[in-house]
């Protein structure tokens, strides 16, 4: 039993109890009257005692931090938007330049009583802008946000001060101590404006398809977390791990031996939850299977991998289970520094291993065609392989005889084992196929040099239909070193996009043009299973199955 699917998170954060909301999110039902106080144990893993907001990164710490400290919307499965703490609209202005006016309620309390106010979402704008900052939120200054640059660098004059340097990182970071040293000279983001107590604008240069989920931010105390803070002091906000001061449904009431107890936050907006104690439990860390922990009622909620073994297991009244897709999919990826685009063609059409892929999940998992954006409509919906094997495999000893393949992982992996099936494919036409396993240090250093020819790994969803990252030129999760002048135009265009239709059609013409490079040979997207027990959940709550992005959004609503 691989928990949580961690085999598979190659290039992309362990998601775990993704989608579980699928189950859940709706389960309020419209019910005021949340009469049963309960407790709700939640299986995770990986909880390492950092609630930080801005500095968490384990599944498990974000997983807690996700009920302390909730964000402005939340997202449904399809990456639509729902307000829950505060709204964010816009409108284009200058050509160009989109303004987003974010608003959150003025029912929002702390924990400790005090009413969250704007203040408190411009300190966290202004956090994650500073450069000393460190965190998973470092990039925000990247976004085409007016003046945010200046204030990262602390320059007005930072464009010309920083090309003598010619893309130099170390001179670069020299250069911004240096000015964050000698005082600071900028200390406002020109295009990030105060309204009131409740309202904020934000004015970006371009428009940008992500810039909707990138000021999405969590509501979090400046009084707690900024009292000891100036701009170039992160470390002083970094220190702060073992306590929280936030304003969601819950706090944070203890931490230890692999347990994380939340207990409600009575100054919280709207109704009380019904669960009154939500304790979540590091399974791994107990070395607990989750399965048997779910069955055994160690914990009431737990999402796995599915899989032929574990489903044929579930039968019963106490235990039960639905099936939703994961937010990522697996593919096999050809590397341009060392493959030219036809044999990358003739190797997509010997890519048939899906007799593997049964053998271990049975009917639980989609095949998957195009490189896809499992959330969201724009993505083309395509149900047969783009390259036919009786076209151009058998054509392939004319131009290799061998070919290099990495895996990060074990060689009794699923993964491994299609690599395997892949390399008797090409086999019978005269190509021999030698794996290498190591971890994922190495991978990425064969990648870059292009010893690894060939490699298997899963691509995470992201937060829009936007592929920029995997597929632009410039993107930095572009491993295959895919340039392609026509790929760079559309994923830029996409980026630009406003209305849905313009959307779908520039997502179709990406997708072929992507597939036509053939640096990548999409596989199958998994399917998870979310083990429930029935005597903890109102089945009425449990049959209602509205799908939204992860069970982080709805704890709080579960009864």
């Amino acid at each position: 039993m691989k928990f949580f699917s961690l085999s598979k998170t190659r290039y992309k954060a362990v998601i775990c109890l993704v989608l579980i909301a699928a189950l859940l999110l709706t389960c309020a039902c419209g019910k005021k009257e949340k009469e049963t106080v309960k407790e709700l144990k939640v299986g995770t893993e990986n909880i390492t005692g950092n609630f930080n907001p801005f500095y968490a990164e384990k599944e498990g710490d974000k997983a807690v931090v996700s009920q302390i400290f909730p964000s402005l919307q939340v997202k449904s499965a399809n990456n639509k938007f729902i307000n829950r703490c505060g709204s964010i609209s816009y409108e284009y202005v200058e050509g160009e330049k989109v303004k987003y006016t974010v608003t959150i309620r003025n029912d929002i309390y702390f924990s400790d009583g005090t009413n969250a106010t704007i203040d408190d979402l411009l300190f966290w704008y202004y956090f994650i802008s500073d450069a000393t900052y460190d965190g998973v939120y470092k990039d925000f200054y990247l976004n085409d946000i007016e003046g945010i640059k200046e204030y990262y660098y602390d320059s007005q004059n930072y464009q010309s001060d920083i090309q003598r340097f010619n893309g130099n990182k170390k001179l670069i970071s020299e250069y911004i101590k240096e000015n964050y040293a000698d005082g600071i000279s900028v200390s406002e983001i020109s295009g990030i404006k105060r309204v009131d107590n409740y309202t904020c604008t934000i004015l970006f240069n371009s428009r940008n398809i992500n810039a909707v989920s990138e000021i999405n931010a969590f509501l979090v105390s400046r009084l707690f977390y900024g009292k000891d803070y100036v701009k170039g002091s992160a470390d002083k906000v970094k220190e702060i791990t073992s306590s929280a001061m936030g304003c969601g449904k819950y706090f944070l009431s203890s931490f230890g031996k692999g347990e994380a107890e939340l207990l409600t936050n009575k100054f919280c907006y709207g109704d009380l939850p019904a669960f009154r104690k939500v304790t979540f439990i590091d399974l791994a860390a107990k070395k607990k299977d989750p399965v048997e922990s779910a069955k055994s009622g160690y914990v009431d909620i737990v999402g796995v991998t599915a899989d032929n073994k574990t489903v044929t297991s579930l039968n019963g009244d106490k235990i039960k289970y639905v099936t939703a897709a994961e937010d990522c999919y697996c593919s096999i990826f050809f590397n341009s520094r060392s493959l030219d685009t036809e044999v990358r063609k003739m190797l997509q059409s010997a890519c048939d291993v899906y007799s593997v892929i049964e053998s271990e999940y049975g009917g639980n998992y989609t095949k998957v065609f195009m490189p896809l954006s499992v959330r969201f409509e724009e993505s083309p919906d395509v149900d047969e392989a783009y390259y036919s094997q009786l076209l151009t495999a058998p054509l392939l000893s004319q131009y290799i005889k061998t070919l290099s393949a990495y895996y990060a992982g074990d060689k009794q992996d699923l993964e491994y084992k299609i690599l395997e099936k892949f390399g008797e494919n090409i086999q019978q036409y005269g190509v021999k196929l030698n794996i290498t396993v190591t971890d994922a240090k190495d991978l990425n250093a064969a990648i870059k040099n292009g010893k690894a020819q060939v490699w298997i790994g899963y691509t995470d969803d992201g937060d829009t239909c936007d592929k920029y990252e995997y597929y632009h030129t410039g993107g930095s999760m572009n491993f295959t070193g895919l340039s392609d002048a026509g790929v760079d135009d559309l994923t830029e265009r996409v980026r630009k996009a406003t209305g849905f239709s313009d959307k779908k059609d520039l997502m179709q013409q990406l997708m072929k043009a992507v597939m036509e490079t053939a640096v990548e040979m999409p596989l199958f997207q998994q399917r998870m299973l979310i083990i429930y027990n029935t005597s903890i959940f109102d089945q009425n709550c449990v049959n209602l199955m509205t799908s939204y992005d992860t069970i982080y959004s709805c704890i709080s609503e579960l009864y």
